[in-house]
């Protein structure tokens, strides 16, 4: 398998519009800074847990998962922030410090949005058909009301699971099962 670090050169960094501040969560879409929508307590809770068990399991050997990353996809102008990122050690090499960029140009094998009562149907799909524009692997898009892990492979490509069954992420994560009944 080969190896998809990207050894992008150093970019300087544009000047943030004054309503960013370091407590504010945006993103960069069609040119345009967007501040985030507030998230729901749960989604955020339930972001923080997923990111939590993924790196638990994966840190030593296969990756590691962040919540709340500014990405930079490779060919893309925006950047986005999904809840959760998982990044494998063969895209970003384990002991290769972050950048201090506005926004981490790398791409991810996993994007994972936790529905929140201010997310818009529309704006998930068309951030999901970035992702996979990008070349992720897997979008997992959960919605907490219904108790439901939708795992996609691209656009067209789902399977969903409720709270018990298990989500095998290999060969992404290879070992790792996920039951969304471990952070609900």
């Amino acid at each position: 398998m080969s190896t998809a670090i990207l050894d992008a050169p150093v970019e300087l960094e544009e000047e943030l519009p004054e309503w960013i501040t370091s407590d504010t969560l945006f993103e960069y879409v069609n040119g345009e800074y967007v501040e985030k929508e507030p998230v729901s307590a749960l989604a955020e809770r339930m972001g923080s847990r997923i990111a939590k068990r993924i790196s638990n399991f994966a840190e030593d050997c296969h990756g590691q998962a962040d919540s709340e990353m500014l990405i930079r996809f490779p060919g893309s102008r925006n950047r986005r922030r999904p809840d959760v990122v998982y990044v494998s050690y063969e895209h970003w090499a384990k002991d290769r410090e972050l950048p201090n960029t506005n926004g981490w140009l790398v791409l991810p094998q996993i994007c994972i949005e936790v529905i929140s009562p201010t997310d818009r149907f529309s704006a998930v799909k068309i951030k999901m058909a970035e992702y996979f524009e990008a070349g992720v692997s897997q979008v997992w898009i959960i919605t907490p009301e219904v108790e439901l892990l939708e795992v996609s492979t691209s656009m067209t490509a789902s399977r969903g699971y409720k709270p018990g069954e298990a989500v095998d992420c290999s060969p992404i994560i290879p070992g790792f099962q996920f039951k969304l009944a471990d952070v609900l």
